[in-house]
């Protein structure tokens, strides 16, 4: 938080805010990940199939792999899309990210640019 503030102070109030949410409940590729470290394999119509009470315990029983994932798309976001030469927010020098946790436990992020 500190960093943040002294930024502000030198730097000025940041041009964008934004708040991205993890939408783990609906990431195929997320349980097909976790099915992996358990040695199974599960298509996109088992995942499908799952019901919210299952896709909740799985996700339960793995915050490690869901804030690593949810960390990936995160970065891969800002590297492919917002620091990409087309600099479709206009060129970023400077920018704050934070990550918290909601009440169920999943990742969402804050950012200052």
């Amino acid at each position: 938080m500190y960093e943040v503030v002294e930024m502000v102070k030198q730097l000025g109030i940041p041009t964008w805010f934004m708040t991205h949410s993890c939408t783990d409940l609906r990431w195929h590729e997320l349980f097909q990940i976790i099915a992996r470290t358990n040695g199974k394999n599960m298509t996109d119509e088992e995942v499908e199939a799952l019901s919210y009470d299952e896709r909740c315990r799985l996700l339960n029983l793995n915050p490690v792999i869901v804030a690593k994932h949810f960390q990936y798309r995160v970065e891969t976001f800002f590297i492919e899309i917002l620091l990409a030469n087309e600099n479709p927010i206009d060129k970023i020098i400077y920018y704050a990210l934070r990550i918290e946790f909601q009440m169920r436990g999943s990742p969402h992020l804050h950012a200052l640019i």
